[in-house]
């Protein structure tokens, strides 16, 4: 910060300078260049960044209008930006809490599934189990057939199902999603 007092006469002459050709520049070219920024905020689609831009080109538009009040144009639009940052600030802090509770939100959804999906397993592996047990009580020797005679015949019967020492699990059909 030592170095401040030359820095000070530096950027008064580039003003000094650049003051006259300011000056010189026609309304047709001095308007739309003031209002460019505003057009290329309005692609952001941030509410704040159009805002912004509208409130520093209408200071710049004030000071060009008006030299005199210069001082005035910008403190009020120093002051107007405060107002624009601290505003930004809120609604960035609320829109973080938002998606923070969504994403909390996401996180008990996924975990509900996973649990319907442990849970719909499970009920088809005990469904086929009670079936594979009707199926094996429903093959009992000496059984009656459907002619009420008491006897085996070869054609009504099914041969006994070999129980497999281990059994594979059914897959689910239904996909997980993430």
């Amino acid at each position: 910060m030592a170095d401040w007092h030359l820095v000070a006469p530096a950027a008064q002459s580039l003003l000094s300078r650049w003051a006259p050709f300011l000056s010189e520049v026609p309304e047709s070219i001095a308007l739309p260049t003031i209002l460019l920024p505003i057009a290329l905020a309005i692609f952001s689609k941030r509410l704040i960044v159009i805002l912004g831009s509208i409130l520093l080109a209408l200071v710049s538009l004030c000071v060009l209008i008006a030299p005199a009040e210069m001082a005035e144009a910008l403190a009020t639009g120093f002051y107007l930006g405060s107002l624009t940052i601290a505003l930004s600030g809120i609604v960035d802090r609320r829109r973080a809490k938002v998606l923070q509770v969504l994403q909390v939100l996401q996180d008990e959804v996924n975990r509900l599934r996973r649990d319907v999906n442990a849970l719909s397993h499970a009920e088809q592996t005990r469904f086929i189990k009670e079936l594979k047990g009707q199926e094996d009580a429903s093959i009992i020797p000496g059984a009656s057939d459907a002619r009420g005679n008491g006897s085996r015949s070869r054609s009504n019967t099914k041969p006994p199902l070999k129980k497999a020492t281990q059994r594979s699990k059914p897959t689910s059909h239904a996909p997980e999603t993430k």
